[in-house]
């Protein structure tokens, strides 16, 4: 094989950064092409593709083992890139291929357009680019930097496609106060006390997010949290001395039967270091008496009640949630407001409608503002010059 020539070599880069627009337009627009290969492909006279719409099966054609999606259409375009690169196919097998990076066999191909590639064609999907517009920046950046100086420098892959990606931090919003209240009965309680706590609060408002977001300051301490359903209690936990916290969620407060074995668990533990925290709706039964009438069982009926209630999230809360979101959302106080309106600064339903605009396409990514949009009104319309015939 003939040396790989810096004309080639801009010339794949061009061809693939095409073809990552294109799909990023078509992802954008719900859709996904499923049997991307070199023939689906029309290279118009001004750089950019179009798509030749996939063959329709036919009946001796076997079903797929699952639906194909926009993670498809990028494992087929790695595999084209790899073949424009090297004018060969990639090996099917993943040791194989492993051992015949594009770099290895070509040195003339940059050791990070080699390893792009390489990532296109993981084995693992999880490693492989999550969008086409990720693909699309980093291909962009090798082609520029080619063509400014003849090569490509190193630079972390796949380091903007998070901005592209509608995902909601795992973390609590507005809750600072109530965290801070209930580590701080988790304190007392690794000093040796036994305290019970009542977290109420509607459907969605972030009980069990609550009490979880506890875990790591649980795992210092050496404790356990455990969460117990009514049919059965965790094994052993009237026996280890370690600092337990027992969160008892969505549970059956006038089951006297259950509530009498947390009693016995909890007189059976050899010390005290026990914060047993339960969940319940505002609008349910009267569980703050039930708890009152355990802690007298315990002995220890003069505690008081610790009762954490959490209400909706202020606006300021959801402008935050969303930001983190939508990376550089032009309109986001205007967005808050809606989705405040919508959601009632319910946690759970924020996110739902922020999930429901996305999946509408009235809130999207927009490559070439390298931000997110809003689209009050309508879902912007679907890009022109996705398929051809």
């Amino acid at each position: 094989m003939a040396a790989l020539s810096h004309a080639q070599l801009e010339s794949a880069l061009a061809r693939a950064l095409a073809v990552a627009q294109c799909l990023a337009r078509l992802h954008a627009s719900q859709q996904v092409h499923g049997s991307l290969e070199a023939e689906a492909l029309h290279f118009l006279p001004d750089g950019s593709v179009c798509l030749r719409p996939p063959a329709s099966p036919t009946p001796q054609q076997p079903a797929l083992a699952s639906a194909p999606d926009a993670g498809c259409d990028l494992y087929r375009l790695g595999h084209m890139l790899y073949s424009w690169l090297l004018d060969r196919p990639a090996p099917q097998d993943a040791t194989a291929l492993a051992a015949a990076t594009p770099h290895s066999l070509e040195p003339c191909v940059p050791l990070q357009l080699s390893e792009l590639v390489m990532r296109l064609l993981h084995a693992v999907p999880e490693a492989r680019y999550a969008s086409a517009d990720g693909l699309a920046d980093d291909l962009q950046r090798c082609l520029q930097q080619q063509r400014a100086s003849g090569q490509v420098a190193r630079f972390a892959l796949g380091s903007t496609e998070l901005r592209s990606q509608f995902l909601i931090p795992e973390r609590l919003y507005g809750r600072a106060d109530e965290m801070a209240q209930l580590l701080h009965l988790w304190q007392r309680a690794v000093s040796g006390e036994v305290l019970l706590c009542l977290v109420s609060g509607g459907a969605g408002m972030g009980k069990t997010a609550l009490v979880q977001a506890l875990q790591a300051s649980v795992q210092a301490a050496d404790g356990l949290l455990t969460q117990a359903c009514p049919q059965q209690l965790p094994q052993g936990l009237g026996e280890p001395e370690a600092p337990l916290l027992l969160f008892l969620d969505d549970w059956p407060w006038s089951d006297a039967s259950a509530l009498a074995d947390i009693g016995q668990m909890l007189r059976q533990r050899p010390g005290g270091h026990v914060l047993l925290v339960a969940a319940c709706r505002e609008q349910g039964i009267d569980t703050a008496a039930t708890l009152m009438r355990l802690l007298g069982e315990l002995g220890i009926g003069q505690a008081p009640l610790n009762e954490i209630r959490l209400g909706p999230l202020p606006l300021e809360e959801v402008a935050a949630l969303i930001d983190d979101a939508c990376f550089h959302l032009k309109s986001l106080p205007a967005l808050a407001l809606r989705v405040m309106q919508q959601g009632r600064g319910n946690p759970r339903d924020t996110r739902h409608c922020l999930e429901v605009l996305v999946r509408q396409g009235r809130l999207h990514y927009l490559p070439q503002a390298k931000g997110w949009r809003w689209s009050a009104d309508h879902a912007p319309s679907r890009p022109g010059h996705l398929w051809c015939s």
